[in-house]
């Protein structure tokens, strides 16, 4: 019913299928009837184990009641499973479906105890049967902040000017419904989700830029890639590094662009792949300290030296190249 998730965070939907009415009893929140139709339960996994952990124990039906849904998934089975790796959506998907024009509230305060004043004071609700769990995450995915940005796909200008007005209007905010985009959008959605996301801040979206940097469509992992060296964050380095001996001649070349923008945060990384990586990653890199010309990083020159010995002719003459602009290389021959 659920994927693993490599132990990685995030917001999730249960989906509870309804055929009749339903006596529950919830604990200190009393004995409810929940009627026919689809259930959905809003939470989010941020702690130890992350999706997997908590999908396990709600998908267990014998387990000690923590909390308010663990009453009802001991005694409903789960129907379905929704979830979105890295996003903090939960406040703004129980925001949302508090607004929902068929959604109802079965039980006050359900999951809720946490809720901020003028928060949703429920995390359950209940829809007619008519409504699926496709139609529902159709519907969370098409997220109001977005929509400007949505209208304009397709005129990859105008989309731009969305992307850089949206960014400034939200910050930082306005990466959790694009992390949202990015897993479970179409084409042109998980593109400008990746591309949006490099005008804001970011860095909460890294681990999911480097997820979607890694394996699909090469349009959409270059975008990821280019994202990535904008946010400039430490943490994407060795997988950007990793990219550089990619097969893949535009992801190896993008990867070596990302980190070239990122300056001095990847320089001792990129000694590293001077050494360490294949063919293609050592040239990359080699050509990445050429055009950055590390004076300041040991590590870096140091790596350049031992390169004036490599076997591969480019790489040797990078080195060259770099150590002769840097001053270094002359400075040398006076070294007894």
């Amino acid at each position: 019913m659920t994927k693993g998730w490599g132990g990685r965070p995030g917001t999730y939907l249960l989906h509870f299928r309804i055929e009749e009415p339903r006596h529950v009893s919830m604990g200190r929140i009393g004995e409810h009837i929940l009627t026919p139709g689809l259930h959905v339960y809003v939470g989010s996994a941020f702690g130890p184990g992350g999706l997997d952990a908590r999908l396990r124990h709600h998908l267990r039906r014998e387990k000690r009641a923590h909390w308010h849904i663990d009453y009802l998934t001991a005694k409903v089975p789960v129907a379905g499973v929704t979830a979105v790796p890295w996003a903090r959506l939960e406040s703004r998907w129980a925001e949302r479906l508090c607004h929902h024009p068929t959604a109802s509230m079965p039980i006050p305060g359900f999951g809720a105890g946490d809720a901020k004043p003028g928060e949703c004071k429920t995390h359950l609700f209940a829809f007619p049967p008519e409504m699926t769990r496709k139609k529902l995450e159709h519907w969370l995915l098409d997220d109001p902040w977005l929509r400007p940005l949505r209208d304009a796909l397709g005129d990859d200008e105008v989309a731009e000017t969305v992307a850089q007005s949206l960014a400034r209007k939200y910050g930082e905010a306005l990466s959790q419904p694009l992390l949202h985009w990015l897993h479970a959008g179409d084409s042109d959605q998980r593109w400008w989700a990746a591309r949006t996301l490099a005008l804001t801040d970011g860095s909460g979206a890294v681990g999911a830029l480097v997820d979607t940097a890694t394996k699909g469509d090469v349009d959409i992992r270059c975008a990821a890639i280019l994202a990535l060296g904008q946010i400039r964050a430490p943490e994407a380095v060795p997988a950007l590094l990793q990219m550089l001996g990619n097969e893949d001649g535009m992801v190896s070349a993008t990867a070596a662009d990302a980190l070239a923008q990122m300056g001095n945060v990847a320089l001792t990384g990129l000694a590293s792949a001077m050494t360490n990586g294949n063919e293609k990653a050592k040239v990359r890199a080699a050509y990445i300290l050429r055009r950055l010309l590390p004076r300041d990083s040991d590590a870096a020159v140091l790596a350049l030296y031992k390169a004036l010995d490599d076997e591969n002719y480019l790489v040797s003459s990078l080195a060259e190249e770099a150590l002769m602009e840097m001053g270094y290389l002359e400075n040398s021959l006076f070294v007894p």
